[in-house]
């Protein structure tokens, strides 16, 4: 992702558990404890079944890569990814890296 991302989009870590941003710098977005008002908003995004709390969420953390669990992804984070047709990039076990539309 940090050789591939293009340059200036965000990297959102999804999923409890899944702080795993560092490499990635002032790029890395994770929405847990390490985040409180982050984390305060995915709560919130995820009370939104329709995805666009998820949505404005993306747009003012300047997000375009996503790393995700299928298995941990929320319903409104799924109807976001789906409305913004959202690309598949790759997958390594259970993690998918998912870009958003530029």
């Amino acid at each position: 992702v940090r050789a591939q991302a293009p340059q200036g989009r965000n990297v959102l870590f999804l999923g409890p558990g899944n702080p795993w941003f560092a490499e990635l710098g002032s790029r890395g977005r994770s929405p847990t404890w390490y985040a409180p008002a982050l984390q305060a908003a995915a709560t919130a995004a995820d009370a939104d079944a329709s995805g666009q709390a998820w949505i404005r969420l993306f747009v003012a953390e300047q997000v375009g890569e996503i790393i995700l669990r299928p298995s941990q992804a929320t319903p409104a984070q799924r109807r976001a990814l789906e409305q913004l047709q959202a690309t598949q990039r790759a997958t390594v076990g259970d993690a998918e890296w998912w870009s958003l539309p530029e």
